[in-house]
Order: C-alpha cells, then sequence, then structure tokens
C-alpha cells in the first residue's frame, strides 16, 4: 500500500469512526426525549434530530438537563 492510499483509508476509517459516533449520539438524544416526553416527540422533531451534526446533538442533549419543554431543548 502506498503512503497516499494509507492516508486515504486511515481518512475514511475516521470517517466510519464519526459517523458511528454521530449515530450513537443521535440515538442517545432520541432515547432521552422518549423517555421524558413519551411518544410525544413528533415527527418533525426526530427528522431534525437525525440530520443534525455531532455538536448539534451533544448541545441539545446538554439540554435536557434544563430544559422543562421540547421548544426550549431545541430553541436555536
Amino acid at each position: 500500500m502506498t503512503a497516499g492510499q494509507q492516508l486515504i483509508e486511515e481518512g475514511r476509517q475516521q470517517g466510519i469512526q464519526q459517523e458511528r459516533q454521530r449515530f450513537q449520539a443521535l440515538l442517545r438524544l432520541l432515547r432521552l426525549l422518549r423517555q421524558r416526553f413519551g411518544d410525544v416527540v413528533q415527527p418533525h422533531i426526530e427528522q431534525r434530530v437525525e440530520a443534525a451534526s455531532s455538536e448539534q446533538l451533544d448541545i441539545w442533549t446538554l439540554r435536557m438537563a434544563s430544559g422543562a419543554s421540547l421548544a426550549e431543548i431545541f430553541a436555536d
């Protein structure tokens, strides 16, 4: 394997790991939302969560501690 191929493979593996972490954060947030708010979590909220970046998922997950409503958690 050439140095260039090795760099490409390392980048690919890093991308896979980052996406795996984002997916785990997504599932964690959805689980917390359903636990706290029940099945009231509307489809548009789920779609927003699914489209969010890892950073945004972290922000919303932290807001779960203090947000009293979905509107507070997802306020921009």
